[in-house]
């Protein structure tokens, strides 16, 4: 699915026959996809105590969390991360589209 997002600038979701959202891509990212997953590895295994990232799994030093932009900036979140330890790798993506799309299904 993630083609998707590459390949459209529009997308219309239909629920047994009533659209349910129409708009630019771009729209629905803005509405619906403002989380983003962040896979890191540190150079020591610290714990993350903001309220603001929530840790999805925590082994040792390779951690995953999900943030939320309206609450916290990645350089925020690259702060808080370097407060106590280096970053050795890291890897953010955006909220995958089928996740958008099922937002907008339960939010009808």
């Amino acid at each position: 699915m993630a083609d998707i997002v590459t390949v459209c600038n529009d997308l219309i979701v239909i629920d047994h026959g009533n659209v349910v959202f129409k708009g630019p891509m771009n729209q629905v990212a803005d509405i619906h996809g403002r989380r983003q997953f962040i896979d890191v590895e540190l150079s020591q295994n610290v714990t993350i105590s903001d309220e603001r990232i929530r840790i999805l799994n925590d082994n040792g030093r390779k951690k995953s969390f999900v943030v939320d932009l309206e609450n916290i900036s990645i350089d925020e979140v690259i702060g808080v991360l370097t407060k106590n330890a280096g970053i050795e790798d890291m890897q953010i993506s955006s909220t995958p589209i089928e996740d958008i799309i099922k937002e907008i299904y339960n939010a009808k």
